[in-house]
């Protein structure tokens, strides 16, 4: 009796082990657990969700529809804008399920998020729910919420996947969609919706339908190839060579995309308002090519490898998959100390701190930027009607650009140019942008435009590298979230307390809106930001002083053990 108990024991155990094999078979298939394929598969997918969470660099493309449609003033739609960016950058708790509960799990939870958040927009601009400044600031803070969960679990997944030599590179494709995400979220307006013969705020109102249907279900997509794999070991100096040549081609394919968006937004804007067809969907047309050829590459990259993947039992995927601590710790020292942090002694080094105060500052400049294009655009062109999608656009491709190549730049001089330095520099382009703003002109606040999302792209993706440097990337996700809430607190500054009450002072009743016309309408707010740019900068120089330090020291305690 007591053999025939143990056999059923046995029998179910087995049971028990071929069910969880079945489990983890079907959650971590082979194409994607295998290194070889499995971090390009994966790669794609951040990059496509990266592409369809940055839609909060387009409210400039909505807020002008907010004034109009309910008569708020710029202070109020300013308000609206800080509480879409209190969701972007409050992801605190974003990173922290994510750490815990992985990527797959937060995107889905992102993409819920977005998806309520914009169905509340679209009913509120369609009448259905009244209006009102507490109520749009609940929806759009829903909306970019749901983007956070969907940046880190991206950012975080990239980090967590490539070696420190490579994080760069690859966190630079990932980053660089994220801002390109608004102009192609733009060319999908002006493809599918801008029309000259019909009321822009009525395009506008069925757009959100539109952002509310296609962004959930394109983050779901991208959210079913996306897993953390871990970093490579063992690898041959062949393998290496053949990750690093494939990533310079993933940066060489966004490059072109970023390239052809910014022709195609020159075209347009030269053929306002009549913009030819072939014009308006030509950066769609591109948008959907360049995931198709990465497709196509993919499948390309499975049948060559196809030979040599291997059969992993259910163990070995769970080793493989939940790696954490004990497999990143094997790769290199970190600059702080050497080691892996937690978030609780992160939060008590300086280095941390001035990384938050320039991340303040810079961060704050640019988003005042970007809630306020339309109103920037209207301004300085001294017309209502001039349309804000175009620069909405070229500041998303100024922003791609900055972080693609601060990002690649610093992974490939950063054996002779420390990442902080980096930092320098684009704080001083930044600082250069808002100089421009002050006194721009029809001409020259294209440029500011493009310089500002170049500068904007370039802070926030170097931040994101010294924190994944000093602190090593076991913790990133906590880390990115604990860094966005100095992100959050600047919007709320420079947009909300100083540019928008300012804007307000300057403005006069027409066809009754009231707008601004003119220099005066936001030229103390450039110069305020112009200063916070100065400070930062002298911020920015006494990191590269700690950080070089920190540097040394570790270089004098290997010596001293070798």
């Amino acid at each position: 009796m007591l053999e025939n108990n143990d056999n059923n024991n046995n029998d179910n155990d087995e049971s028990k082990k071929n069910e969880l094999e079945k489990k983890e078979s079907f959650l971590n298939p082979e194409f994607l657990v295998n290194r070889k394929t499995g971090v390009w598969i994966i790669l794609v997918a951040c990059c496509l969700l990266a592409s369809s969470a940055g839609t909060g660099y387009a409210f400039g493309l909505t807020s002008q529809t907010y004034k109009n449609k309910f008569g708020f003033s710029q202070k109020e739609v300013d308000i609206i804008g800080s509480f879409g960016n209190l969701g972007l950058f409050l992801s605190i708790t974003a990173g922290l399920f994510y750490d815990k509960f992985g990527p797959l799990l937060t995107a889905i939870t992102g993409s819920l998020l977005i998806l309520v958040g914009y169905l509340l927009q679209w009913l509120t601009l369609n009448n259905n729910i009244p209006a009102s400044v507490p109520a749009l600031c609940f929806f759009v803070f829903l909306a970019q919420q749901g983007s956070a969960w969907v940046s880190v679990t991206g950012v975080a997944t990239t980090v967590r996947n490539f070696a420190s030599k490579d994080q760069g590179k690859a966190v630079g494709v990932v980053k660089g969609f994220f801002g390109l995400s608004a102009s192609i979220i733009t060319q999908f307006y002006i493809g599918l919706y801008e029309n000259p013969e019909t009321n822009e705020d009525d395009n506008k109102t069925s757009f959100m339908l539109f952002l509310t249907l296609y962004l959930p279900l394109t983050i779901l997509l991208g959210a079913i190839f996306t897993r953390r794999i871990g970093r490579p070991q063992n690898q041959t100096d062949k393998q290496n060579q053949q990750e690093v040549k494939i990533l310079i081609f993933f940066i060489i394919i966004a490059v072109i995309l970023g390239t052809t968006l910014g022709i195609v937004c020159v075209i347009q804007d030269d053929q306002e308002p009549n913009v030819s067809e072939v014009a308006k969907w030509f950066g769609i047309g591109t948008f959907i090519a360049i995931f198709v050829f990465f497709i196509f590459f993919l499948i390309y990259l499975f049948i060559k490898q196809k030979n040599q993947i291997q059969n992993y039992n259910a163990s070995e995927i769970e080793n493989f998959i939940n790696n954490g601590e004990q497999q990143i710790a094997n790769f290199g020292k970190y600059l702080f100390q050497g080691k892996e942090h937690k978030l609780n002694t992160i939060v008590k080094s300086i280095e941390f701190w001035l990384i938050c105060f320039i991340a303040f500052c810079t961060t704050g400049v640019s988003l005042m930027v970007t809630n306020n294009l339309s109103q920037i655009v209207i301004a300085v062109f001294n017309s209502k009607s001039e349309s804000s999608s175009i620069f909405v656009s070229i500041n998303s491709i100024g922003n791609f650009f900055g972080r693609i190549i601060c990002t690649s730049l610093s992974d490939l001089l950063n054996n002779s140019v420390q990442r902080p330095v980096f930092s320098i520099i684009f704080v001083i382009l930044a600082a250069i942008a808002q100089f421009i703003f002050a006194f721009a002109n029809e001409k020259s606040i294209y440029a500011a435009t493009v310089l500002a999302g170049f500068s904007y792209g370039g802070n926030i993706s170097i931040e994101l590298l010294l924190i994944a440097e000093l602190y090593g990337p076991t913790n990133i996700g906590s880390c990115i979230g604990a860094l966005d809430i100095a992100n959050f607190l600047s919007s709320i500054i420079f947009a909300t307390a100083i540019a928008g009450p300012i804007y307000d002072n300057h403005s006069t009743n027409t066809d009754g809106e009231e707008i601004c016309f003119g220099k005066d309408c936001f030229f103390i707010s450039f110069l305020v930001n112009f200063a916070a740019c100065c400070t930062a900068f002298f911020a920015s120089l006494y990191l590269t002083i700690r950080v070089k330090r920190i540097v040394a020291e570790n270089q004098s305690r290997t010596q001293v053990l070798n």
